[in-house]
């Protein structure tokens, strides 16, 4: 019969499956985000973040246990290992494992970045238009330049303006 030997690297692999994972929903809300912002749907755009801060923490759990479990494989080492030199440090059989897992994962970071980005700039936008509107409705402050009726007395109280131009 043979043996199955154990995977040294499997508890680590499961970690960045996991993380890839959340990464990846991350990343579909940050898509779903571009529709929200452009509709200008507000309520919309308050669940979408509670889902991202639910996100968030679950990628801190993950990276504490990511860590965890780098002490535990790599106890001797005084600084942990990255993942790379996780890689190297694998053996045959775990290594192009790690390796995939590891590339997807940075994949994924790569375009939740580019999207994260391209958000950042349509709520730039969105606020710009929304500031230039609130402009449009504002009333303009009297104006501090010269003109011609600077120097002509106002009405007094009960005087009422005249129907005639009298300087005709």
């Amino acid at each position: 019969m043979e043996k199955v030997r154990a995977m040294k690297h499997s508890g680590l692999i499961r970690i960045l499956e996991k993380q890839l994972e959340i990464h990846t929903k991350l990343y579909d809300l940050a898509i779903k985000k571009v529709d929200i912002v452009k509709k200008g749907k507000i309520e919309a755009l308050n669940e979408l973040m509670k889902e991202e801060q639910k996100l968030i923490s679950a990628i801190q759990m993950m990276e504490n246990e990511r860590e965890k479990e780098l002490g535990r494989l790599y106890p001797a080492e005084e600084k942990l290992p990255t993942i790379s030199q996780c890689i190297q440090m694998a053996d045959q059989e775990e290594g192009p494992i790690l390796q995939h897992v590891y590339e997807q994962l940075l994949t994924t970071l790569q375009k939740m970045k580019q999207q994260n980005e391209l958000n950042q700039q349509l709520i730039e936008n969105s606020l710009q238009f929304v500031n230039f509107s609130l402009q449009l409705l504002r009333p303009r402050p009297e104006s501090l330049t010269y003109n011609r009726n600077m120097g002509k007395p106002t009405l007094q109280d009960g005087d009422a303006p005249s129907l005639f131009n009298s300087e005709a």
